[in-house]
């Protein structure tokens, strides 16, 4: 895998740290990272309820929020 590092690390923490603090209680919560044929595969995954369709075209756009409605108290 190649890229910037500090970006990379950035990226892969906002994953983890979001399926933690704005899944609901009691959701499953599976962080992969794997070696596939052609180098690496991460991944996040949930049994929680989603992402509508309609944010998906958004989520890399900086500062963008889904409806905070939807999200729980950080569990700190």
């Amino acid at each position: 895998m190649s890229g910037n590092e500090n970006q990379l690390r950035s990226a892969i923490s906002n994953l983890v740290y979001n399926a933690v603090n704005h899944t609901p209680e009691g959701t499953h919560i599976t962080v992969r990272w794997q070696r596939v044929p052609h180098g690496a595969e991460f991944s996040v995954e949930d049994n929680g309820p989603g992402i509508a369709p309609e944010h998906i075209p958004r989520l890399t756009e900086r500062f963008y929020r889904v409806d905070k409605a939807r999200s729980r108290p950080n569990r700190r």
